[in-house]
């Protein structure tokens, strides 16, 4: 009888320490979710191909929103480049989180965003790519393919 007991609270003491972990992961996303919801203005801008000496001047003024449901919505964007036909929709994390490094996912295309945060800094780092979902190419996103990074201040 006191082997069935022992055995009862064992389990019970693991049921409750998976529960505890899964509840602290939830609240780990959350707080990362949080941090991440703000709206953050562009302070530069690199991209690494061609034809764009100074991307910065294009992006003046863009800045983009996320909030905690997983949306993100941008303003004053160039008209050509990674935001210009995307100026809002949802996203998602992908893989491993940590507090100040993780990826995201765009939904609408599955663009994946390379993440760094700090309190004040954003740094959004992604291989731009125009995709062929809707049946052709867009010339002015095809112009501006490569590897992209947007620095933001909160």
């Amino acid at each position: 009888m006191k082997s069935i007991y022992n055995k009862a609270i064992i389990l019970l003491l693991l049921i409750s320490a998976i529960a505890c972990k899964k509840d602290a992961a939830i609240d780990f996303e959350q707080k990362i979710r949080e941090n991440l919801a703000s709206k953050w203005v562009v302070s530069n801008v690199f991209y690494d191909g061609d034809g764009l000496p100074n991307p910065i001047n294009d992006f003046l003024g863009f800045s983009i929103q996320f909030d905690a449901n997983h949306q993100y919505q941008t303003q004053n964007s160039a008209n050509y480049g990674p935001f210009s036909t995307l100026q809002s929709g949802n996203w998602s994390f992908v893989g491993e989180l940590t507090d100040s490094n993780y990826q995201i996912k765009r939904e609408e295309d599955g663009l994946i965003i390379d993440v760094r945060i700090s309190e004040n800094d954003l740094i959004l780092t992604f291989n731009f790519i125009d995709s062929d979902k809707d049946g052709h190419h867009d010339s002015r996103l095809e112009s501006v393919d490569g590897q992209w990074t947007f620095e933001f201040k909160r």
